[in-house]
């Protein structure tokens, strides 16, 4: 009876509250990112004129929240249901600043240690990602593995200088790192082959020093409570069962699918029925948005047909539900936006022309590097052509907008949605990451709601998506 209610109940929010005050700040809002259990969600937090603000977020379980801070920073948080987080800064002075509390002890120790992991060791692991990248063919796979070990305990030692706070303050964190470590791992090609090992004098009673080998990832309490466990759930069984891979035919390559065959592997493979449900809806969540409906309709309708928990049923059939919404072939969803010079612009006004919309944001590092690689090309081949690129900028306000747009010089149609998940815009296009890329036919209608990149459109001038659009 308890496991049933669990299933039943399984993904029924509660809630979260983030209060505090910032001062110095030239915006009305800022954004934070929160996992889910099939998604990253972006959320505003808007700010009185005085700079303080409170707003309530829903949450399961235990999650983890992203805070976009100003100047490229972001903070990784856990946040569970009935937290209360008061959080203050000076923008003149962010790092200085900023402190994180709970009136909670042991989520107020748990938010200190996650703070303390920021600050020292964020720079620390950027430059090692950077150093892996560099060195990805001159490296040995055992000089990757003692780089990504030697800063796994480097971490360890923050945490564990806290250990008289007590047991279950650090648990979750510790097996939050050893899982975030691990993935790294994955990243590299290294895991299993090479493990994190503790390089402890002594080994202090924590569950992460207990794990059993093999690695216990059918863990279904670990699934619920540990974001980074979740990923690594993932990456684990994709490997082990790929359903997307490439064969060689007549001296190429051509890709092949097998979501039927990954379906039946999944149901065969270790882990709670909760936990096979949320690889499924995971994996057709991501091809729901990126791919034909009929490249996954079997695997889609056997899904909805045998899943065992509800919350996944439902968040894949809302899904596919507004998917339908920007398929190729429907209508383009309408919208009036402003543009720098505050003026109204409709899709309408570009009937008769093919529209290619980007959504983008100032802090997407993906967004900017298309911008500032790609972008000029794409738009100095077409500008003769019937062809509108239209920007729609989700992730900052006004100001801030407008001064990218300066810096970066971008042409063409710049909008502006702000709020981005709460905007109209961004939810009739489904815009839940960034960036996010449209293609319209001449006749208003969906050419591609998931069309080439500029950097794809770069390399077939003259024989890409656009182009066939143009030819219709």
């Amino acid at each position: 009876m308890q496991r049933d209610s669990l299933i039943q109940h399984f993904g029924k929010p509660g809630y979260f509250v983030l209060r505090g005050k910032v001062q110095h700040f030239d915006e009305d809002f800022f954004e934070l990112g929160m996992t889910t259990y099939l998604d990253v969600v972006t959320k505003a937090v808007p700010i009185k004129p005085d700079g303080t603000f409170s707003e309530q977020f829903e949450v399961s379980n235990t999650q983890d929240i992203y805070l976009y801070l100003p100047g490229s920073r972001t903070i990784i948080l856990s946040v569970c249901e009935n937290d209360t987080l008061t959080l203050n800064w000076d923008q003149h002075a962010l790092l200085e600043s900023l402190s994180i509390h709970s009136e909670d002890p042991v989520r107020n120790t748990q938010l200190q240690v996650q703070r303390e992991i920021y600050q020292k060791h964020r720079v620390a692991l950027i430059e090692l990602r950077n150093e892996l990248h560099e060195n990805k063919d001159t490296y040995t796979p055992a000089e990757k593995y003692e780089r990504i070990n030697g800063r796994y305990n480097a971490v360890l030692e923050t945490v564990l200088d806290h250990a008289d706070s007590g047991k279950a303050d650090l648990d979750r964190i510790l097996l939050a790192q050893y899982y975030n470590f691990t993935n790294l791992l994955i990243d590299q090609q290294l895991y299993p082959t090479f493990r994190l090992r503790a390089v402890l004098d002594t080994v202090p009673d924590y569950a992460v020093f207990k794990l059993d080998d093999p690695f216990p990832w059918y863990d279904e309490s670990h699934f619920i409570h540990i974001p980074d466990f979740r990923d690594f759930y993932m990456a684990t069984t994709s490997k082990a069962n790929p359903y997307m891979g490439t064969k060689t035919i007549n001296g190429g390559s051509e890709q092949v699918n097998f979501p039927i065959t990954w379906y039946h592997r999944v149901r065969a493979s270790q882990g709670s029925n909760i936990m096979q449900d949320w690889l499924m809806a995971q994996e057709l969540t991501r091809y729901l948005r990126q791919t034909p409906f009929d490249y996954i309709k079997d695997a889609y309708t056997l899904f909805i047909e045998e899943c065992k928990t509800p919350f996944f049923k439902s968040e894949t059939e809302q899904l596919y539900a507004r998917m339908q919404n920007i398929y190729p072939g429907r209508e383009a969803p309408p919208f009036t936006l402003k543009n720098e010079a505050g003026q109204a612009v409709s899709l309408a006004d570009f009937k008769g022309k093919v529209v290619y919309i980007d959504f983008w944001g100032v802090y997407c590092a993906p967004c900017m590097y298309d911008i500032q690689h790609y972008v000029p090309k794409v738009h100095e081949y077409y500008k003769d052509k019937d062809v509108v690129f239209v920007n729609i900028c989700v992730d900052v306000g006004e100001a801030q907008w407008k001064a990218a747009l300066k810096q970066q010089e971008l042409h063409g149609v710049n909008l502006i949605a702000e709020g981005w998940s709460r905007h109209p815009v961004c939810q009739a296009y489904n815009v839940h990451a960034i960036p996010q890329y449209i293609l319209i036919n001449r006749d208003g209608t969906i050419a591609n709601n998931n069309p080439q990149r500029p950097g794809q459109l770069t390399a077939r001038l003259g024989n890409n998506q656009i182009d066939e659009a143009l030819a219709k």
